[in-house]
């Protein structure tokens, strides 16, 4: 599955469905609970997608904030993400939509300047944005 030319992402996820229903597990044994039905508890795959966006931004803010100065008790912000669903076929999603709330220190064209950056670096709003190849084959025994 991997290929040498290209790197290696930290962990492969494993996919599990059984009896007890769908879990998405990494190479170091955490593990991620599929909310069936939408009301148990766990995460769906669009809002495991948003939570991806999300993070990804978030740790680009935090590393462009963190060299603005910022003490670690001024690095507290929010992001906050929207997933929103096309109405016609095939499913997918039309848009996500994100609000950030930085810190007050950060005012003005600086609050643009810095979410900026933090999308250009994040790696899954660049493959969103840019269309990842998928490749699916079976493993038949």
């Amino acid at each position: 599955m991997s290929n040498p030319t290209h790197l290696k992402v930290p962990s492969r996820i494993r996919v599990r469905v059984d009896a007890s229903g769908i879990t998405a597990s990494n190479d170091r044994g955490e593990e991620i609970r599929y909310a069936m039905p939408p009301s148990s508890p766990g995460f769906n795959p669009l809002e495991l997608l948003s939570a991806s966006l999300g993070i990804c931004i978030a740790i680009n803010l935090r590393k462009d904030l963190g060299a603005l100065g910022g003490s670690a008790s001024a690095l507290s912000f929010d992001v906050a993400v929207e997933c929103i669903k096309a109405q016609d076929p095939p499913s997918r999603v039309e848009r996500l939509e994100l609000l950030v709330r930085l810190p007050g220190y950060v005012k003005g064209a600086a609050v643009d300047e810095v979410i900026h950056r933090a999308e250009a670096a994040c790696t899954i709003a660049n493959t969103l944005l840019g269309g990842a190849e998928i490749k699916t084959r079976s493993d038949e025994p």
